[in-house]
């Protein structure tokens, strides 16, 4: 058959058809956060403690764990919040996605975890990662189209050309619900995949 090779995929190589070769995209990602360090994160209000880095992993060598309290603050969240230099993802449009991991050990008291991107507590905007895509005790990874957030805008939104602003939480029933080790590890924006 001459000089037909048959289809394969090396090192993101695709090998096929008579001699074509094509070479495989590779997706444009920001990587906002990998939760290696327990800088630059604070915590929300005083129901969140613990904020500590954890061997329990996805990508790198850490994760970031913290626990929801029922502190004097009265939050139903529980969450940790950090400043970084300035991105600019204004290059994704809305059907490009938010991608990271998180684990939770139980739903019982869970509404929603939650990402917030912005310019600071003021203007951001905020996806909502609901119980019915988690599944307790394991590592879950999560994606979210950026047109998502559609029903949580703060102030003015998110500056897609200077985030600052990030925070990473969950979302309780009532201010009184506690967790321990909720953990989140790598967050970024990614370009989407077309088939």
């Amino acid at each position: 058959m001459g000089n037909r090779v048959s289809s394969i995929v090396q090192s993101g190589i695709n090998v096929g058809g008579i001699g074509a070769i094509h070479v495989a995209p590779i997706p444009d990602r920001e990587n906002i956060g990998n939760f290696e360090s327990i800088m630059p994160w604070t915590a929300l209000s005083n129901d969140t403690t613990g904020i500590a880095v954890d061997k329990a992993h996805i990508l790198g060598t850490l994760s970031l764990e913290f626990d929801k309290v029922d502190g004097t603050d009265n939050k139903k969240y529980a969450g940790v919040t950090g400043t970084i230099a300035s991105l600019d993802v204004s290059r994704f449009v809305a059907q490009d996605m938010l991608v990271g991991a998180l684990y939770l050990s139980t739903l019982a008291d869970v509404d929603y975890a939650f990402i917030r991107l912005g310019t600071d507590g003021s203007h951001y905007n905020e996806w909502r990662i609901g119980v019915a895509s988690i599944a307790p005790g394991i590592w879950q990874m999560f994606s979210k189209t950026l047109a998502e957030t559609g029903i949580a805008i703060t102030g003015d939104g998110w500056d897609t050309a200077a985030i600052v602003y990030i925070v990473a939480g969950v979302m309780f029933g009532v201010e009184t619900d506690t967790l321990a080790d909720i953990r989140f590890d790598h967050l970024a924006i990614e370009r989407a995949r077309s088939l």
